[in-house]
């Protein structure tokens, strides 16, 4: 009886433990889905994470490499302007060294025209000297055996020039101008500005004749019209309006005479120079301090040698001649 039963309430209680049983695996099911779940969440939650760090450090990156690019962008430029700078010198060095010769040389012979421009217009040998010894110098610096004959040429006009007498233009020329501006002070031998003044004649007394009183006057009036002076010699009386003329006269010869010196013109020269002595000879008071120190200074001016003949620089000029033809075509 007692088994029947349990046989009747087996399966059932079969059952009811297989559903239990399921419920309980169900129920652990979801809880391992649950913790699955949630650890996936936390999982996928890290993974976003790290993926937005990546995302930040891969733009980190892009900006580092975009500015590492153009740095690079730009040393290259630099170092390809820096590559033509570099040739751009080393062809300025190579035309430097190349025509170091020709500006020289170019130098040397502008030096040269200068010194015999000085001695053919104006006969100034100092000038000339320091011309020619300064292109002695520069080749004495250089120090190149194509210049060794050059040299020699130079050295010789220098000595040719040294051994000249030497002709101060620029004194004897101050000389003239001074007398020149001096000229219109000099006293002539009649000359109204250097007369005494006459002393006034005494009044007579006074009287009553009125016609006695004006004949009287009339005769003082006429006497200071006239004045009579012995001149010693032959010089010319001259009226005061001429007497501008004859300074102005002796100024300009001498003024020519300065000019004629200055262009090595002896012969003209020297005829201004007499002339002006003739002036102050004949016009001019031969007493006075002041005419005898212009003659004088005219006859030591006359005695310039101003006609002596000057050397040519053809030692020189044939030397850079034969240093042109000498020079290799390019």
């Amino acid at each position: 009886m007692v088994t029947s039963y349990w046989k009747r309430r087996l399966p059932l209680i079969l059952s009811a433990a297989a559903l239990a049983l399921a419920l309980w695996q169900w129920f652990d099911t979801g809880r391992e889905l649950d913790a699955q779940q949630q650890l996936l969440a936390m999982r996928l939650t890290q993974a976003e994470q790290q993926s937005r760090l990546a995302q930040q450090q891969a733009l980190l990156a892009s900006d580092k490499l975009r500015d590492t690019t153009s740095r690079l962008a730009e040393v290259e430029t630099r170092l390809a302007a820096a590559q033509q700078q570099q040739t751009e010198l080393q062809g300025l060095y190579k035309q430097l060294t190349q025509g170091q010769g020709d500006w020289l040389q170019g130098e040397i012979e502008h030096l040269i025209n200068i010194a015999n421009q000085e001695l053919q217009l104006s006969g100034n040998i100092k000038t000339a000297l320091i011309a020619l010894e300064t292109a002695a110098s520069r080749l004495e610096a250089a120090n190149q055996p194509k210049y060794f004959t050059l040299h020699r040429a130079l050295e010789q006009d220098i000595a040719t020039l040294k051994a000249e007498p030497y002709l101060d233009t620029t004194s004897l020329s101050l000389r003239l101008s001074q007398l020149a501006q001096t000229a219109d002070q000099l006293p002539l031998n009649f000359d109204l500005r250097h007369l005494p003044v006459p002393a006034a004649p005494a009044q007579p007394a006074q009287s009553g004749n009125r016609w006695l009183q004006f004949s009287q006057s009339l005769w003082r009036d006429i006497r200071s019209l006239v004045q009579i002076r012995r001149i010693q010699g032959e010089a010319p009386v001259l009226p005061p309006t001429e007497a501008y003329f004859v300074h102005e006269n002796l100024r300009l010869h001498l003024l020519s005479g300065r000019l004629a010196l200055l262009q090595r013109d002896a012969a003209t020269y020297r005829n201004d120079l007499s002339a002006a002595t003739q002036i102050l000879n004949r016009y001019f008071d031969r007493k006075d301090p002041a005419v005898i120190e212009a003659r004088r200074q005219l006859l030591s001016l006359q005695q310039a040698p101003i006609d002596a003949t000057l050397p040519d620089l053809a030692a020189s000029f044939n030397a850079l001649a034969l240093l042109k033809n000498q020079r290799p075509a390019r």
